[in-house]
C-alpha cells in the first residue's frame, strides 16, 4: 500500500513537471495550448466568450545582459507572483 502511495505521488509530480515551467512554476507552451483547446471546446458548447491575455516584457535582453541571467530569473518569477497575486485563479 505504501509503494503504490509513492507510486501515485511520484506519477502527480511527473506529471506537474511534465505541465510546468521550473522556474515560475506556471503552465508550460503544452498545458497552456491543452487548456486553451479546452476552453475553445467550452465556449463553442455553451455560447459564452472567453479571453486571453499575452504578457510580454519589453527589451527583457535587457535585463539579462545588464544584470546577469539570475537578475532575469528573479524578475520573471517577481512578474509572475504579482499577476498570480491579482488575477482570478481560473
Amino acid at each position: 500500500v505504501q509503494l503504490q502511495s509513492e507510486l501515485g505521488h511520484a506519477r502527480e509530480e511527473l506529471i506537474h513537471e511534465a505541465m510546468h515551467d521550473p522556474l515560475t512554476g506556471v503552465f508550460n507552451r503544452r498545458a497552456i495550448l491543452e487548456a486553451l483547446n479546452k476552453e475553445i471546446a467550452r465556449s463553442k458548447r455553451s455560447g459564452r466568450v472567453f479571453s486571453i491575455g499575452l504578457v510580454d516584457l519589453d527589451h527583457f535582453k535587457r535585463v539579462n545582459d545588464t544584470y546577469g541571467h539570475q537578475t532575469g530569473d528573479e524578475v520573471l518569477r517577481a512578474l509572475v507572483n504579482t499577476l498570480n497575486a491579482n488575477l482570478r485563479e481560473y
